[in-house]
C-alpha cells in the first residue's frame, strides 16, 4: 500500500499548523478532533492527546483502517480535504452567528468567566484575522500539495497497480484452465 495521498494529507495538516501558529483561530487539537469525529473516532481518550504528532498518527491509523476496509484512498483524502476547507469557510462565514451565540449565553450566565473570555476572543480583530489566516493558508497548501491534478495522478497509479494484479491473476487462471469459459470453470469447480 503506497499511501501517498494519506501521507500528503497528514503533512498538509502539519504545514497548516506551522504556518498559522502565530495567528490561528482554530487550533490543531480542535481540527484533529473534528476530522477524527468525521471518520468515526468516537469518545477516544487518544483524541484528547496533547501531542500533535500523536493525534496525527491516530488520524493516520484510522484512515489506513478505512482504506483497508476498501474505501478508495483518493476518495477519502479528497473528502477530508474538502471537509477541512468547508470547516474553515463555515467558521469565517458564520463568525457573526458565533458572536451572537456567545453573547446570548454570556447574558444568560453572567457569572460564567469562561464564556465571557470566549465571547471577547471571538469578537476580537485578532480572531477574525485568524479565521481568514486559517482558511487562506489551508487553501494555499491544498493548491500545491492536494490539488485535483495530484489526486487524479494518485488515482491513476492505484488503478494501474490494480490492473497489474488483475493481469497476474488472469494469467494464472489461463495457465490453470486454458481457454475454458467462466461458465465451464464454474461448472468444473462446483463439482
Amino acid at each position: 500500500m503506497n499511501l501517498d495521498a494519506t501521507n500528503t494529507f497528514i503533512d498538509a495538516l502539519k504545514k497548516w499548523n506551522e504556518r498559522t501558529k502565530i495567528n490561528q483561530a482554530m487550533d490543531m487539537s480542535s481540527l484533529t478532533f473534528l476530522i477524527g469525529f468525521r471518520i468515526g473516532i468516537r469518545g477516544e481518550e487518544s483524541l484528547r492527546e496533547e501531542d500533535t504528532n500523536k493525534r496525527l498518527n491516530i488520524l493516520k491509523e484510522r484512515i489506513i483502517l478505512l482504506i483497508n476496509d476498501e474505501i478508495s484512498e483518493t476518495f477519502l483524502i479528497s473528502s477530508l480535504t474538502k471537509f477541512v476547507t468547508d470547516t474553515f469557510e463555515h467558521s469565517l462565514r458564520n463568525h457573526g452567528d458565533t458572536i451572537i451565540f456567545n453573547e446570548t449565553v454570556t447574558s444568560k450566565k453572567p457569572d460564567s468567566e469562561s464564556f465571557k473570555k470566549v465571547t471577547e476572543r471571538v469578537k476580537s480583530n485578532k480572531y477574525t484575522q485568524g479565521l481568514k489566516n486559517d482558511l487562506y493558508r489551508w487553501k494555499e497548501i491544498v493548491a500545491i500539495e492536494l490539488s485535483e491534478e495530484k489526486l487524479e495522478k494518485w488515482e491513476e497509479d492505484l488503478m494501474y497497480e490494480a490492473s497489474k494484479k488483475l493481469m497476474v491473476h488472469s494469467e494464472k487462471m489461463r495457465e490453470k484452465y486454458g481457454n475454458m469459459t467462466m461458465r465451464e470453470i464454474y461448472e468444473l469447480e462446483s463439482k
